[in-house]
């Protein structure tokens, strides 16, 4: 029996999710038997999820919502070797036979100190407990700060297997002196959406129509708090839609919280300013990775604010358009050629954005094409970085 260890993912972030799902699925036709599981900073909301793909789950949010615990615990470890039969995540890194995280994207300029370092340090737990890493279909960097660039090193230099999903995130490493052992797609191109019968059942409960023209948009609430602009921006986007355009406005949440802000939150900060709310709806209930995929491919374009929104987006062939806040966002439209429709948050212009949206939209059908033609081969990449994953973890 394999045992595998994933960090790094939960569910209430939806892309976590689907990258969860959809590595877990593939693992499982490769590797016989398997027992996968993961640690969870909210189990409770996490455990129907892993029950439902039979993954089993550790709570460690003793850890993760009391950073001084996680900087302690490898501390308490190093002077107590006993210790390790007794906390249940040592207990769980303890009894896999390899770590494989999931992050996303790890150690970038972007993230706070406490965050990099808590990524730090959770690889060093890995570490002195004598286990091999992966970093599997992951952004990294930039390394501009010194903490971020230190931080970085220290910890991957390692991790004995490093994946990565562009060739930014791999020369942003070799600055650093790491290497990026493979570029690869984004894992979650081979999630699976969920069929007809489900997605009609959806259709039914959200009220939407089967012939509708719908613009999906995913929002961001890490965006919102680096500026409020952003809903402003959003606004003014969104008007602008409804008053050219003959279409519906679909706030498509990929990020969930139990508690405080999150997607929905911000949904419906920008419905609130709307002008025209009757051609305006927000998904709110609580749908998994596979069923927000469904939902998104009945979009006639896209604009995405979240990663795995737009990996959703372009893998169901939906003409898609970027607002984003990192290089990451680059690296998966590079996959089309489409890295002109990407724009940063920090820098964009309304006016330019509003001429490229345009753009898109009288170019949508030979974009679809493109977009047909390209996602099988990408699908093909993934699942080799997946048979290379598990060539590796099967030396253990």
């Amino acid at each position: 029996m394999t045992k595998i260890l994933i960090t790094g993912t939960h569910f209430q972030n939806k892309g976590a999710g689907a990258m969860l799902i959809s590595t877990s699925n593939a693992l499982r036709t490769l590797i016989k038997p398997l027992e996968i599981t993961m640690l969870s900073p909210n189990a409770d909301y996490d455990k129907k999820y892993c029950d439902k793909y039979k993954i089993n789950i550790v709570d460690m949010s003793y850890l993760s919502n009391n950073p001084v615990k996680y900087i302690v615990l490898p501390l308490r470890f190093f002077f107590n070797r006993k210790l390790k039969n007794k906390d249940k995540v040592l207990n769980a890194y303890n009894n896999a036979d390899v770590i494989l995280d999931l992050n996303g994207i790890s150690f970038t300029d972007a993230f706070k100190f406490n965050v990099n370092l808590g990524l730090a340090l959770r690889l060093k737990l890995a570490f002195m407990l004598k286990k091999s890493v992966i970093m599997y279909s992951q952004s990294f960097g930039p390394f501009k700060k010194l903490s971020n660039r230190i931080l970085a090193k220290y910890a991957l230099k390692k991790v004995k297997l490093i994946t990565v999903r562009g060739n930014a995130s791999k020369n942003y490493l070799k600055q650093i002196g790491i290497k990026a052992d493979y570029v690869f797609p984004d894992s979650a191109f081979l999630l699976e959406p969920i069929g007809k019968d489900r997605i009609n059942q959806i259709i039914k409960n959200e009220k939407i129509e089967q012939n509708e023209k719908i613009i999906g948009i995913a929002v961001n609430e890490y965006i919102y708090k680096k500026n409020k602009r952003y809903v402003d921006f959003l606004v003014k986007l969104t008007d602008y839609l409804n008053s050219n355009l003959d279409v519906n406005i679909l706030f498509i949440p990929h990020y969930v919280s139990v508690k405080g802000k999150d997607d929905v939150f911000v949904a419906k900060e920008v419905y609130k300013k709307c002008k025209n709310k009757d051609k305006i709806r927000i998904i709110e209930k609580n749908y998994g990775p596979e069923e927000l995929k469904a939902i998104i491919g009945l979009c006639k374009v896209f604009i995405g604010s979240r990663y795995h929104s737009i990996v959703a987006s372009t893998s169901m062939k939906v003409p898609t358009i970027v607002l984003g806040w990192s290089h990451k966002y680059v690296e998966v439209m590079q996959l089309f050629n489409l890295e002109e429709y990407v724009f940063n948050y920090q820098k964009v212009d309304f006016n330019k954005f509003k001429l490229k949206f345009e753009q898109l939209w009288l170019n949508k059908k030979k974009i679809e094409k493109n977009l047909k033609e390209k996602i099988p081969k990408i699908e093909k990449l993934c699942l080799k970085n997946t048979k290379i994953l598990s060539r590796f973890i099967n030396k253990f």
